[in-house]
């Protein structure tokens, strides 16, 4: 595959983005890379860790006693977690989940864990995953006063759920 950007070099660096349920991809060369911010030194370099402390509210309220948002079990505040990307145990989960919500909506479209579904669980499986799916976005429309895409999210459902009919 080709560089987008400069159409020369072979694309090494390919970078997706999810925005409104829809996926932007890009794909670039080292170089190009590079030249937008993409890496640094010799090669592009990309984490998770980075990518996810960049995604974190920067602009976080203080907890409820007025202090930083801090785990009590290892001590880890939210702006460390903001600068590595990584959080220090598994209670940062819970002591970060107002800031966190907001984040695995962003990076994964849910906040909850839907799991895979096996290639051999069939059709069925997919289209009821699919209606469940759709019924959480139009309920969030619905609360949202978004009734137009609550109509065509409704539409949706019901011409699925006629399929499985």
């Amino acid at each position: 595959m080709q560089c987008q950007i400069c159409g020369k070099r072979e694309a090494t660096v390919h970078y997706t983005e999810m925005k409104d349920d829809k996926v932007e991809q890009l794909h670039l060369c080292e170089e190009c890379a590079r030249e937008r911010g993409f890496g640094s030194g010799d090669k592009a370099d990309f984490s998770l860790s980075d990518l996810l402390g960049s995604m974190a509210e920067e602009d976080l309220p203080p907890d409820s006693s007025g202090g930083t948002l801090r785990c009590s079990r290892c001590g880890t505040t939210y702006a460390q977690f903001r600068s590595s990307g990584r959080l220090g145990c598994p209670d940062c989960f819970q002591a970060f989940r107002a800031p966190l919500i907001p984040l695995l909506r962003r990076v994964h479209g849910s906040d909850e864990y839907m799991g895979k579904i096996p290639v051999s669980a069939g059709e069925e499986q997919r289209k009821n995953r699919e209606i469940r799916n759709l019924k959480k976005r139009l309920d969030r429309a619905v609360r949202m006063e978004e009734f137009e895409e609550a109509a065509r999210l409704r539409d949706e459902i019901r011409s699925l759920e006629n399929e499985n009919g």
